[in-house]
């Protein structure tokens, strides 16, 4: 199981902390994944950062515009 299968099947348990732990793991992952070869990155890099929003905000998943990572 992956760790955003995880993250949602625990916050449907009402589990919030321990999915939003696991979606922030997901969420660093791919931001190192992303730094290195963006193209082949950055859309899991938007969508694990929508559900650590989701999750954060406690919204039900919805059409979200893509996010854009801002470079330091």
């Amino acid at each position: 199981m992956s760790l955003t299968s995880l993250a949602k099947r625990l916050a449907g348990l009402g589990r919030r902390e321990e999915a939003l732990a696991a979606i922030q793991e997901v969420v660093g992952t791919y931001r190192e994944l992303a730094a290195a070869r963006p193209d082949a990155f950055r859309y899991e890099l938007e969508q694990s950062s929508r559900a650590a929003a989701r999750l954060e905000h406690g919204l039900r998943p919805q059409r979200m515009p893509p996010l854009r990572e801002t470079k330091e």
